[in-house]
């Protein structure tokens, strides 16, 4: 027999303001399959943003970033930088830096790696305007050697960075 009711109401009467704090009420994944190469040690915008409009005022969203790159160089190191910019209400904060990714290769002779990063961020809502995300990085030390850092691309091309935004009840 299937669920007919839920908090004595009728399934068809059910709306984000009646479900129990904890339940799912939406979700969003943005994919972005671009492959870029900055090679730049400014912050520079690498395609990746979200812009979700919550269904409810308080509840939880749970924002998760996944970033793959594969890092190359002939030298011996191949770093970068990355961060994670969210706007509220036309305010832009930087929520998350992460330094020195990449790698370091001791005996120099030149290699690439592959890298997947996955960041989780947890937001409470005050109202049910749109809130975005954007990821911006730069080329850490990897001019001492040739290459960098590369978005999105390995050796079959197939990598795909992406942002899923969770909102529960609260």
């Amino acid at each position: 027999m299937g669920l007919t009711r839920l908090n004595n109401q009728a399934l068809t009467d059910v709306t984000s303001a009646g479900l129990p704090s904890g339940t799912i009420i939406n979700t969003q994944v943005t994919k972005h399959t671009g492959s870029s190469n900055p090679n730049t040690q400014s912050w520079t915008a690498v395609g990746q943003t979200i812009s979700y409009t919550p269904k409810k005022s308080g509840s939880k969203l749970i924002v998760k970033h996944s970033l793959f790159t594969r890092a190359a160089g002939s030298g011996s190191e191949c770093r970068f930088d990355w961060r994670i910019k969210r706007t509220v209400n036309s305010v832009e904060t930087t929520t998350t830096t992460a330094m020195d990714l990449g790698h370091y290769e001791y005996d120099a002779t030149g290699s690439w790696t592959k890298h997947n990063y996955e960041i989780l961020e947890e937001y409470t809502t005050v109202d049910t305007n749109a809130i975005s995300w954007k990821w911006e990085v730069a080329d850490g030390v990897s001019s001492q050697g040739n290459g960098g850092v590369y978005f999105n691309e390995g050796t079959t091309g197939d990598l795909a960075s992406s942002i899923t935004v969770m909102e529960i009840a609260g």
